[in-house]
């Protein structure tokens, strides 16, 4: 029987729908093209059903025939997922309360990024409650026994007032420091002595005065456009301003006003036309900007509000809640201000929907619980749960479904048999704030990580359900410093389980990516540190599907590749080559070495077994990568946000060929393609091949391309120390690994003729004069097996390394450039480090 077809759902702004995989490559007929824009597509694990979100329901059917299995209304749904058996549907929604129908903190699609963009959309997003005042004027009269005395400054107020100025205050949008206006306070007091009061005399303050700059300040995590803190810019010669108004107008409201509690007052229309007059002339109608960076936004009239920073906010805050007043004698009414938004936005004249949403959270303040769980049989919701964070969303089930996990609280809980009413198990260490559960089926075992907290390390413990309590419950533990968030990732067999600590800031400042190590540990209690040869960040931890081996990227660019035992060691080395994942195939023959993000796309496929190079080939600008559950075909996209422009994607044959190539048209986006997952065994391992499979499409094998060569060296040898970074090429690095076929003195022997051939052809390039014009060749020193003692073979590489700093110091001394002292030395040196280096060759 042939092994079914593979499709791969594409998920975009025009819509969604499957493609049949290769050879074929077409759309599937048995499902129709959703034109809507859908938030989520998704597959069961053994790739029966699929399901999607469209922003008016949740649809799952048979990828087979197309048919409608279940539909539910949930118009709001994000994400959705299945359980291992297909028994259940999890569906989760952004958490919504009544904060979020006021907009604070609400989230929107995609990853906020600094773009060009950010300045007028901060901008917009901060005027949002900004609407045109259509409601008439009214002039409120003050009350009897109040003076009509027109409000002045005198010149000893505004030098008084800018001699106070903090020279350390940022300027305005004036760009006028507040030394300056300090400084020279007796200078400027007359001149601004006739501007505030003919501002006050005509109600009416100078534009430029009322101008605001804002910065925004980004938070540790910036996930949404309310995650960046806005820091107001205002000129200081308007605080100045504002300071002598707010000191008349204190003087003419009553003492009692004040944040805290009120009673009835007299005189109220007092404290109305000072707030109408305030309000209407010295904060309404100023401009206002986002600056970020370089780059500012368009410039917003605003009308609402008044700026962060503002001298006169809390005492505007305080006029306008004046009549806030207690019915009850013994009640206080506490007002506070911060920044949060407590009056919502209602756009339209529709207010029906907004309402019954502000009434049922009113009665409800917690929301509703956005973690569903469905019983795709009778459609019936099995339990909801409250989810805030998307991090871990979804619980983990053990392959059988005989458990289920989700984190609560820093602790563990577990459901045994689809039973969500009763939480059958708990695992409770203090700030669990991660886990991992095992694959497969019974016994289930679970990683959890704890952070370290008042200098206690961070510590990763493996556990076997449901024993959790007792000293020696643990199977393993591993604790480390230096971890601000962990990656924890089991292999096939559920024996092991390889932990990526990482920090966000490396202290030395040696690493945009912070800091980062690999620990192992195993269900038999064996732990370690996964050493790696070369400096750098860990770019990629990936586990062979034999669970016998893993691959690790890792390293400053060019970074190394290498393939490590269960014991730790590594067992082969890919060398350096730009690249930051690694992607084994499902049948895990074939390895693929890739450079995305900010790399060129440089894909380099591995035989596994013979640890031979496939192909080379190239996909330039992609975002996603993926394996074909045949093992034979992979593919490449270009999604948004991560890259709006180019979007698209490719489905290729691992030899480097094309087969399919779809472009997204021009104005619309691609934001997610998903295989069709299938059953382990459902495809066979086939033979590696190395020879490019026909294509119309063609190949896009990555072409060799040379350094660039000054003019002055395209015609000289080219030498290692031109070179940016020192490339290493591929070896393995099993334990005489090309000495299996020969006895220990047959090995001997050979190590002993390699040497004294070395040393023999090196006396006699000695004794034969070179000419001045022309460089010595290079020494080529054998290349030998490793001995199996780490120190022996550090001690030949150090040496060879030696060598070859002296042979390039030949070839300058050749060239005619004079030596120092200590160079000399160094070439003088040879001989004696040729004799070490036989000596330790020989295994003396």
């Amino acid at each position: 029987m042939a092994p079914p077809t593979p499709h791969l759902a594409v998920r975009g702004s025009d819509g969604t729908f499957l493609l049949r995989g290769p050879p074929n490559c077409e759309e599937s007929p048995t499902f129709h093209r959703d034109e809507r824009q859908s938030k989520h597509v998704t597959f069961t694990r053994d790739g029966t059903l699929f399901g999607w979100c469209n922003g008016e329901k949740v649809s799952v059917i048979k990828v087979a025939n197309g048919d409608l299995v279940k539909s539910f209304d949930l118009p709001k749904t994000t994400l959705l997922g299945f359980s291992p058996l297909n028994k259940v549907l999890v569906t989760w929604k952004h958490y919504t309360s009544l904060q979020h129908i006021t907009e604070y903190r609400q989230r929107n699609q995609g990853d906020i990024t600094p773009k060009i963009t950010l300045p007028d959309e901060l901008n917009e997003f901060y005027a949002r409650f900004e609407a045109p005042n259509t409601g008439q004027q009214h002039k409120t009269l003050a009350s009897e026994g109040i003076l009509d005395t027109p409000l002045t400054a005198s010149s000893a107020e505004v030098c008084m007032a800018l001699r106070k100025t903090n020279p350390l205050k940022a300027a305005g949008p004036d760009n006028i420091p507040g030394r300056a206006l300090m400084v020279c306070s007796s200078e400027l007091a007359d001149v601004f002595t006739d501007i505030y009061n003919l501002s006050l005399t005509q109600a009416l303050v100078p534009t430029c005065f009322k101008s605001t700059t804002i910065i925004p300040l980004p938070k540790n995590t910036v996930t949404c456009l309310n995650d960046y803190r806005s820091i107001a810019l205002t000129p200081i010669a308007m605080k100045c301003f504002e300071r002598i108004v707010m000191s008349h107008i204190k003087r003419n409201i009553p003492t009692t006003v004040d944040p805290f509690q009120f009673a009835y007052r007299q005189n109220r229309s007092t404290e109305d036309a000072v707030n109408a007059a305030i309000h209407t002339a010295l904060t309404l109608g100023g401009p206002q900007a986002v600056r970020v960076g370089n780059r500012i936004s368009g410039i917003r009239t605003v009308s609402t509000g008044t700026p962060q920073g503002c001298v006169l906010s809390p005492l505007l805050y305080t006029l306008f809640t004046y009549d806030c007043v207690a019915s009850q004698t013994n009640t206080k009414i506490i007002k506070f201000a911060d920044d949060t938004a407590v009056i919502g936005l209602i756009t339209g004249v529709e207010e029906t929907s907004y309402r019954t949403e502000v009434a049922e959270s009113q009665d409800n303040p917690q929301g509703e619980a956005n973690l569903q769980l469905w019983d795709l049989q009778t459609g019936n919701c099995i339990k909801a749960f409250y989810q805030k964070k998307v991090e871990g969303w979804c619980p983990s089930w053990a392959d059988d479904e005989s458990i289920a996990v989700r984190c609560v609280n820093n602790e563990l809980h577990f459901f045994e048999n689809n039973n969500f009413e009763t939480i059958a198990n708990k695992l409770h260490l203090q700030k669990v704030s991660d886990f991992s559960l095992s694959p497969g089926t019974q016994p289930s075992k679970v990683a959890v990580y704890v952070p370290g907290s008042k200098g206690a390390p961070s510590f990763v413990r493996l556990y076997q359900y449901p024993n959790f309590s007792g000293p020696s419950s643990a199977l393993a533990n591993k604790s480390f410093f230096k971890a601000d968030k962990v990656t924890m990732l089991w292999n096939k067999r559920a024996s092991a389980v390889l932990v990526t600590a990482s920090t966000e800031v490396d202290k030395t400042g040696a690493s945009y990516y912070g800091e980062q190590t690999l620990h192992y540990l195993a269900t038999n209690g064996d732990s370690a540190v996964v050493q790696l040869p070369k400096n750098g960040p860990i770019y990629d931890v990936t586990w062979s599907p034999s669970s016998s081996e893993f691959c690790v990227v890792y390293g400053f660019m060019p970074a190394k590749a290498t393939v490590f035992n269960l014991k730790c060691e590594p067992i082969f080395d890919f060398g350096t080559g730009p690249r930051n994942a690694a992607f084994y195939s499902p049948q895990g023959h074939i390895l693929v070495l890739a450079g995305f993000g900010n790399l060129r796309g440089q894909m380099e496929v591995w035989d596994v077994k013979k640890y031979k190079q496939v192909s080379k080939p190239q996909a330039a600008d992609t975002t996603f990568f993926s394996w074909c559950p045949d093992g034979e075909h992979i593919v490449t996209a270009t999604c948004s946000p991560r890259l709006r422009v180019s979007n698209g994607y490719k489905i290729w044959h691992y030899t480097g060929t094309v087969l399919y190539k779809q472009d997204t048209p021009a104005g619309k986006e691609l934001w997610e393609v998903v295989w069709q997952p299938f059953l382990p065994g459902t495809f066979p391992e086939n033979p590696v091949k190395y020879q490019v499979s026909a294509s119309d499409l063609g190949s896009t094998e990555a072409k060799p391309t040379q350094a660039y060569r000054p003019p002055a060296l395209r015609n000289k040898p080219e030498s290692s120390s031109l070179k940016l970074h020192e490339e290493e090429p591929p070896q393995n690095m099993k334990p005489g690994a090309g000495d299996k076929q020969m006895s220990k003195a047959a090995l001997k022997n050979q190590r002993r003729r390699e040497a004294k051939k070395a040393a023999k052809q090196e006396n006699k390039s000695d004794d034969v004069p070179t000419p001045a014009s022309e460089p010595q060749p290079t020494r080529e020193i054998p290349v030998t097996s490793t001995h199996g003692d780490p120190e022996t073979d550090k001690k030949i590489k150090n040496l060879k390394k030696k060598l070859k700093a002296i042979d390039e110091l030949k070839e300058q001394q050749a060239a005619g450039k004079p030596m120092q002292k200590n160079q000399l030395e160094k070439i003088q040196k040879e001989a004696q480090l040729l004799k070490e280096l036989e000596s330790l060759e020989l295994g003396l």
